[in-house]
């Protein structure tokens, strides 16, 4: 896929306005992420979100990651509270 095609991607997601993932496979180092964050920058009508599926072994490390991106306030207070 080109940068335009996921350019306009994005821009249908945002959109339709609702939660959605995007998902890149290639090789390591291509610039996959960085072109997806750098026209993310760009668009100043939309919020996200960034996790890193590197590592992650099972749905369970990836459902935390993004308890943990979409509720930051919760981990804080937790921290705050222990």
């Amino acid at each position: 896929m080109k940068v335009k095609d996921i350019e306009y991607v994005i821009d249908n997601l945002i959109k339709i306005n609702t939660m959605s993932a995007i998902w890149g496979g290639g090789q390591w180092g291509i610039g996959k992420t960085y072109s997806v964050m750098e026209y993310l920058k760009t668009r100043h009508d939309c919020r996200f979100g960034y996790v890193s599926l590197f590592g992650k072994k099972s749905n369970d490390e990836v459902n935390t990651e993004l308890y943990r991106k979409l509720y930051p306030i919760q981990k804080l207070w937790k921290q705050l509270t222990t």
